[in-house]
């Protein structure tokens, strides 16, 4: 742990640095420090142990690439869609039950990889995400809102189920039936 934290200390003081690529180094954590790094424009996490991230990761506003695959994680800081130039968004295989509330106003993501996370709802705000936005949200079979049938067909399906009126009036488990329909349009809609 001691090693860890002079690395991070000494990364504290790269003001220029634009990648940093710290995969597969069993780290446990993620200090404030590195939320300093102002001109970081990829971090790749990948394959340490990290349960928790600084809530000062919104700090990193030139972030384009950020690469969570494979830790511990059970949350993301809300902070994060301070992140406004990310355009990748790799958390696949962690613990993810939620992401934060204004991920969907991130307009410049256009890769969002959450497969194999513990998902059971995505924020309302993903109704205002990017139309080409590439989803994947595979392995997340407990997803409720927008359900796990519909939200697997894509970015557009998302953005359709949290534009419902159903969704609109939260009518709950109607929500569901409603999306469906969204999903796929009655015989009639299609003439």
């Amino acid at each position: 742990a001691g090693d860890a934290a002079s690395l991070f200390a000494e990364l504290g003081r790269l003001a220029q640095l634009r990648v940093l690529n710290l995969a597969n180094n069993d780290l446990g954590e993620v200090p404030d420090t590195l939320c300093r790094l102002a001109h970081l424009t990829t971090l790749n996490l990948h394959g340490n142990k990290v349960g928790k991230l600084p809530l000062a990761l919104g700090q990193l506003h030139q972030l384009r690439e950020l690469t969570l695959q494979g830790n511990r994680l059970t949350r993301l800081p809300a902070s994060l869609s301070d992140c406004t130039h990310l355009e990748v968004l790799d958390v696949r295989g962690n613990s993810l039950q939620q992401l934060p509330p204004l991920l969907g106003k991130l307009s410049k993501l256009r890769k969002l990889e959450l497969a194999r996370n513990k998902l059971v709802s995505l924020p309302p705000s993903m109704k205002d995400s990017p139309e080409s936005m590439q989803i994947d949200l595979t392995g997340n079979n407990s997803l409720q809102s927008p359900p796990f049938s519909l939200a697997k067909q894509g970015i557009q399906a998302i953005k359709r189920y949290f534009h419902s009126e159903a969704y609109q009036t939260g009518y709950g488990s109607q929500a569901a039936t409603a999306a469906e329909q969204i999903a796929a349009p009655s015989l009639e809609h299609r003439k």
